[in-house]
């Protein structure tokens, strides 16, 4: 996997292939001030790992499928997950399955308790995973564009709250 785009969340800025406002949409009715959080993005091609891990100790709080049929993504499902590590670290994982790739496996529950790399489910193929966490004081953004991203390695660390985000290389 590699980290194609970073930046701040923002309506008119999601860097997504299809439907980008979609994205920004199912994410403000889960959080209100969604909007300036991190965003992070990741490719995953054919050759690649393609199980999704959770980056960040908490509670699985909300599980979204959004098929081809609603529009989000053009011809490709979604699956949206809300981890909630504290009532103010919400972070957001969207598994993007792209062109034909079959729809996302989820191997999580709502409610469950999950820990930094447990496996949140996989894709038979390439496809799109965008990580969006808060914009808290102290935030480290620990990787670089087209950096190739492994199990385990750091994303972002915080000074406040003391926590690490941490994405799978998806190969």
């Amino acid at each position: 996997i590699n980290a194609e785009y970073m930046g701040k969340l923002r309506d008119e800025n999601v860097p997504l292939k299809k439907g980008s406002t979609n994205l920004f949409q199912v994410l403000s009715k889960l959080n209100p001030d969604i909007e300036g959080n991190h965003l992070l993005q990741f490719n995953l091609w054919e050759c690649d790992y393609h199980k999704v891990h959770v980056p960040a100790d908490g509670v699985i709080t909300y599980i979204g499928r959004y098929p081809s049929s609603d529009g989000l993504f053009g011809a490709n499902e979604t699956t949206v997950f809300e981890i909630t590590a504290s009532p103010e670290f919400r972070v957001y994982v969207a598994a993007i399955g792209q062109d034909n790739v079959q729809d996302f496996a989820v191997e999580v529950v709502l409610g469950q308790q999950v820990r930094k790399v447990d496996i949140l489910g996989y894709f038979q193929l390439g496809s799109q995973v965008v990580v969006v966490f808060p914009n808290v004081e102290g935030t480290k953004i620990g990787v670089r564009l087209e950096q190739n991203v492994f199990v385990g390695d750091p994303v972002a660390t915080f000074t406040a709250p003391k926590m690490n985000l941490c994405q799978a290389r998806l190969c």
